[in-house]
């Protein structure tokens, strides 16, 4: 399974020329983790599976939605007043 899921992240990598870092993980497993195309185009400095990204206000989205997630599942109670 391991080598199927390499050849298809793989292909895909290829076909769109996707730039970044992929890492897939079950539990405390890592199931696939590999980096792609550069860290600095004019530098051609490449990635590592450690290349810290700036992607600005994109988290807040991901925040949200994972705070939505909580108090949906009673897990966090939201207090608008605090």
């Amino acid at each position: 399974m391991e080598n199927d899921l390499a050849r298809l992240i793989n292909q895909s990598v290829k076909k769109t020329g996707f730039c970044g870092t992929i890492s897939i993980k079950s539990s405390n497993e890592t199931l696939f983790e590999n980096a792609y195309g550069y860290a600095c185009r004019s530098n051609k400095i490449d990635n590592k599976t450690t290349t810290r990204y700036a992607i600005a206000s994109g988290t807040k989205l991901f925040t949200a939605l994972a705070v939505l997630k909580l108090i949906d599942q009673k897990k966090y109670r939201w207090n608008p007043s605090c």
